[in-house]
């Protein structure tokens, strides 16, 4: 049974629109929360960066390391195994000249890995790019609706 006394749900006012001063402090309390979001983000991510990059450094100094106490014993091997054809000084140098390039493609590598590992967050920036680009969006969408209201 109907009772009279109850408004119909059809002939009832739409609910009041917010304001704009309480959208754009929602906006500005949701940006402030996303930006913070971000920020952690991006903090974690410079934290992993950074540790890979000290990864990589730690691998080219032990590679280096090793490569140096290895090679000692093997020029001194070749050395010695030269020295009859080539004489003392022409074996030096023709170790020598393997050390040097066997130092470089070590170096190499090494920058190359570093290269590929850039230490700036580059998802936290692409987010909060992102993230700017879409409050403006809804920040000018809701000037120009408050805009044809008036």
């Amino acid at each position: 049974m109907i009772n009279p006394e109850q408004p119909n749900p059809a002939e009832s006012p739409p609910p009041p629109r917010p304001s704009v001063f309480a959208l754009v402090g929602a906006l500005f309390t949701e940006a402030k929360a996303l930006f913070g979001a971000e920020l952690d983000l991006a903090s974690a991510e410079i934290r992993v960066n950074t540790i890979r990059f000290a990864l990589a450094l730690a691998a080219i100094m032990a590679g280096g390391l090793m490569i140096g106490t290895a090679f000692i014993a093997l020029f001194a091997a070749l050395i010695a195994a030269l020295i009859p054809s080539l004489g003392a000084l022409g074996a030096a140098l023709v170790t020598a000249l393997a050390a040097l390039i066997a130092a470089a493609a070590l170096i190499i590598a090494g920058v190359s890995t570093l290269r590929r590992s850039p230490i700036a967050p580059q998802r936290a920036l692409a987010n909060l790019k992102s993230h700017a680009d879409t409050i403006l969006k809804k920040q000018s969408q809701e000037q120009r609706d408050e805009h044809q209201e008036h």
